[in-house]
């Protein structure tokens, strides 16, 4: 997975303002039961980064994932209080 979402205005302090994730599951194994997930909050006007984090996805949430990466964003979004534009 690896995507770009508009999302509303967010604040990210003195780096600036983020519109857009970009959201990137890193590797992980079949028989783990967790995987990094790495974000990426962007100004699109600037085209800079303001903030990056790894959230990890694990337990019930990680079996919960199933074949479709919307839980996943979803999921990210909801732990970051971001929502999408």
């Amino acid at each position: 997975m690896n995507n770009t979402y508009d999302i509303q205005s967010t604040n990210c302090g003195p780096l600036g303002i983020a519109d857009k994730i970009l959201i990137e599951v890193g590797g992980f194994n079949l028989l783990s039961d967790k995987c990094a997930v790495n974000y990426a909050l962007i100004n699109s006007t600037d085209k800079k980064t303001v903030a990056r984090g790894v959230e990890i996805l694990d337990g019930t949430d990680y079996q919960n994932w199933g074949q479709d990466n919307t839980y996943v964003k979803n999921w990210l979004l909801n732990k970051l209080g971001i929502t999408t534009a």
